[in-house]
């Protein structure tokens, strides 16, 4: 089974975010022996006076993709994992938080285009958790709230929303064994477990303009290097370099330029 799992609003300003949360749960169920999962991608939501939230507003989802260890039907898998998952929140989030959960089986899902509009709605509209229960109903997807108000489940199920469309998103954290700062190749970067594609774009070009590439050239890191969510796939984000003397053609893009994705 492939599915979708979604926490939002499970922190407050001195606990650790909802990312980390997310992180320790995805290990538990690595350390299960339960099934293989991406990497977390953080959706930025709606910031507005009418929208309770934490900090910034983002909502957390993986990819997990099902082995050994579970249930043989679908509705048994998720059962556990939403108990699991359950058990997870009331032990882990902090106090004064409104926690939700969103698990999406991929293969029943009854109305993607439903689901991906309420995604794009969460990123620019005040939505309610009516809003979230009708449509989480409408597209057979398990929503649930675990404390406080329950106003999680908005995000949580707008996480699963973004991600499964694959247009939207930072991939959480950075790309390991790689400097901070230093030349490295994009064949390098294209070996990277990590990294699915190389793509071409300057911070101020339209997403819809990147060109992907696997040409061979070097390129200066100057921060963490991380990836966004493109075409469903994990990409590395280049331009080129503003000196022509450069020792690297190419500069990736900094933690502050990728804040639009």
């Amino acid at each position: 089974m492939r599915l979708l799992i979604s926490f939002d609003d499970t922190d407050n300003l001195e606990s650790p975010g909802t990312g980390h949360l997310l992180e320790n749960f995805r290990s538990l169920i690595r350390e299960r022996g339960w099934g293989v999962s991406q990497r977390i991608s953080r959706h930025q939501l709606y910031v507005h006076e009418d929208v309770p939230y934490t900090s910034h507003n983002s909502s957390m989802c993986f990819v997990l993709e099902t082995t050994t260890g579970l249930p043989a039907d679908g509705a048994g898998v998720i059962d556990l994992l939403e108990r699991e998952a359950a058990s997870f929140l009331r032990a882990g989030s902090a106090p004064g938080s409104d926690p939700g959960l969103c698990i999406l089986d991929c293969a029943s899902l009854a109305d993607c285009a439903r689901l991906i509009e309420f995604g794009r709605s969460a990123k620019t509209t005040v939505l309610s958790k009516e809003n979230a229960y009708d449509t989480a109903r409408l597209c057979g997807v398990r929503l649930s709230e675990h404390g406080g108000t329950g106003d999680g489940i908005i995000g949580a199920l707008a996480g699963c929303a973004l991600r499964l469309e694959g247009e939207d998103g930072r991939l959480r954290g950075q790309l390991e064994n790689l400097p901070e700062q230093g030349i490295v190749s994009s064949a390098e970067l294209l070996r990277h477990p990590d990294v699915d594609a190389l793509g071409r774009l300057r911070p101020e070009q339209d997403r819809n303009e990147v060109v992907y590439t696997d040409d061979i050239f070097n390129i200066r890191l100057k921060d963490k290097a991380k990836t966004v969510m493109m075409g469903g796939r994990s990409v590395f984000l280049v331009y080129p370099a503003d000196s022509l003397e450069s020792d690297a053609p190419y500069e990736a893009w900094t933690r502050l330029e990728l804040k639009r994705f």
